[in-house]
Parts: C-alpha cells; structure tokens; sequence
C-alpha cells in the first residue's frame, strides 16, 4: 500500500460520493458508517459484541473506517 495508490481513499467522503451519485441521475442516496476494529478482531465473538457497542455511540459515527453508500434509479 501506498500514499499514491491508495490517496483516493480519503477523497470518499459523503459529501464527495453522494455529489457523484446525484448527478449520476441516482435518487435516495444514503451513507452508513460501521465498523472498528480489523476483521481478525471484528470477527471474534468478544469482537463483535464491544463492536456493536462501539457503533452504536453517536459521536464515534464519523470516525467509523467503514461506509456503505446506497442510491436507487429513478
């Protein structure tokens, strides 16, 4: 991994991608956040329960490593 080949990365931003997606013609469009910790933690039984702890804290949300956008065709 590099600052070259993954420097995009921080450019994926809400406001950026969801902008995108708008003027793709997109309709709906919504972000989630989730996630703390690395699969081999994540996926831990422990893991995933201080996980769900984790995410469910409000002032975390826009610190969460993870996004999901969504949109739908209109």
């Amino acid at each position: 991994m590099t600052w070259q080949g993954d420097g995009g990365l921080v450019r994926m931003r809400p406001r950026v991608v969801l902008g995108a997606m708008a003027r793709a013609g997109l309709a709906n469009l919504s972000v989630e956040r989730f996630g703390f910790f690395p699969p081999f933690l994540a996926n831990r039984g422990w893991g995933r329960r201080l996980e769900a702890i984790l995410e469910s804290v409000s002032p975390l949300n826009p610190v969460l490593p993870f996004q999901l956008f969504r949109g739908e065709r209109v």
